[in-house]
């Protein structure tokens, strides 16, 4: 009877809420691993804590991390994310003007073609996938830049 209440616990404990100290965490070794130039893990935390908290700061932190590997289309996208959740309590960055000019700078430079998705009708609900963008990755239908 006993393994029996041991199992259980350990069952609610691997379904249990993240904590925010678990999302914390994550934005720090994300943080650590990025000043290491350690880039494609650092947007694995940062995903990691979004999955738990979607916020506008996550989708900053991985727009960036996208800027600095030079994947511009999702570093676009997902500062546009950013842009998009940002409130009062979750506010832009103070690098984002810097980090947007920087991606229009280098989206012009680059050899990119812009498509623009629609869905009609407008009201519609859908998400858009590209095959070279992460699997986890999906978006609202709006520009996309394809190399």
């Amino acid at each position: 009877m006993r393994s029996a209440g041991l199992l259980a616990l350990a069952i609610l404990a691997a379904i249990a809420p993240a904590r925010a100290d678990d999302v914390d965490a994550l934005i720090a070794e994300g943080q650590q691993l990025a000043k290491k130039s350690e880039f494609e893990p650092a947007i694995d935390r940062f995903k990691r804590a979004d999955r738990i908290t979607p916020k506008a700061s996550h989708a900053c932190m991985i727009g960036l991390t996208y800027l600095r590997l030079q994947i511009l289309p999702r570093a676009e996208l997902f500062l546009a994310l950013c842009r998009k959740r940002a409130t009062a309590s979750d506010p832009l960055p103070t690098w984002m003007a810097d980090a947007e000019r920087q991606l229009a700078e280098q989206l012009a430079a680059a050899k990119m073609l812009a498509v623009d998705l629609r869905v009609l009708p407008a009201e519609a609900v859908a998400t858009v996938t590209i095959s070279t963008f992460g699997a986890d990755e999906s978006f609202e239908p709006q520009a996309f830049h394809l190399g």
